[in-house]
């Protein structure tokens, strides 16, 4: 049975991967990833797109006074999607798709491994598994 700690995943005594081997698999398969992710890297982009697009229904289904006010949590829920990367959200039309929220977090993730990569072999790798040519058909 395998453990994720933070630190990196174990088997009960012998450590398997580090933090950054950990980061990597969590990344999409199309950026060089296992697409192993957890919940908390899902939730918040997961709600603010559910949000988005329930917004219109619930405007319609709300009381007059209660009409275009903003669900509870939003804000706090966009300031720690906003932790770890200086991107806006994402423009109106894009804000339901939870693949448009995910992204940034990605792309800060992907480009955070290569600029900490070891060495010059280390980051080919990285560039290698991250190409378009890489992915499997």
């Amino acid at each position: 049975m395998l453990h994720f700690t933070g630190v990196g995943l174990f088997r009960p005594g012998t450590a398997i991967y580090d933090h950054s081997t950990w980061a990597q698999a969590t990344l999409p398969v199309r950026a060089g990833g296992l697409e192993i992710r957890r919940a908390t890297q899902l939730a918040p982009s997961a709600f603010l797109a559910s949000a988005a697009r329930c917004k219109d229904l619930l405007n319609q289904i709300l009381p007059n006074r209660l009409k275009y006010t903003s669900p509870p949590h939003i804000q706090e829920v966009c300031n720690e999607w906003k932790q770890g990367h200086q991107h806006t959200p994402p423009p109106t039309p894009m804000k339901q798709q939870q693949k448009m929220w995910d992204k940034p977090h990605i792309e800060a993730t992907r480009q955070g491994l290569l600029n900490s990569a070891a060495d010059t072999r280390a980051r080919g790798r990285l560039l290698a598994v991250q190409a378009k040519e890489s992915e499997s058909s």
